[in-house]
């Protein structure tokens, strides 16, 4: 897949989204345990960390930090951050459920 191909499947699912409009509003890393509470149900955390983040980090979107149980930016956040603040600043035109 190319470039805006891997971004366009990222942000093809509501959780995936959530993940990187999080870390796309703050510099610092963000507790796993505040986006696992973030979900709706308990399944929906699982496939958050064994499913949605993997995803992410293989496309280089964040990393996760195991240790620290964070996530943070990773080295092509960049590449996507203008995309992400466009669709944050016209959400109320976008469909319902997002991010």
């Amino acid at each position: 897949m190319g470039a805006r191909d891997d971004f366009f499947d990222a942000i093809a699912v509501r959780e995936r989204r959530r993940l990187l409009t999080a870390l796309l509003e703050r510099e610092d890393p963000v507790p796993i345990e505040e986006l696992v509470q973030s979900c709706e149900a308990e399944e929906q955390s699982v496939r958050l960390l064994h499913t949605h983040v993997p995803k992410l980090e293989e496309n280089g979107y964040v990393e996760w930090k195991q240790e620290a149980q964070s996530l943070e930016k990773g080295p092509a956040f960049d590449e996507i951050r203008p995309a992400l603040r466009m669709l944050r600043e016209h959400e109320e035109a976008l469909p319902n459920g997002w991010p």
